[in-house]
């Protein structure tokens, strides 16, 4: 008798893990499937964040400009 309610017990145990896995697996399916279908607007998203950050990074990264020219004198 205890045997049989032991089966039982695991059987739910078993079942739910199996219905958290199912759901997990269609949850990344289902992100993977958005992903693939609106890749576009999110290369589009990303290039334009990278646009807009191009001329901050150039700034930064030029090098001043002298304020005189000419050789110096000895």
């Amino acid at each position: 008798m205890k045997s049989n309610n032991h089966q039982k017990k695991m059987q739910k145990v078993i079942n739910t893990l199996s219905i958290i896995s199912f759901t997990a697996f269609i949850a990344g399916i289902g992100g993977l499937g958005y992903g693939y279908l609106n890749k576009d607007k999110i290369m589009n998203t990303i290039l334009d964040k990278v646009k807009g950050q191009i001329p901050e990074l150039v700034k930064q990264s030029m090098p001043s400009m002298p304020t005189t020219t000419g050789l110096p004198k000895l």
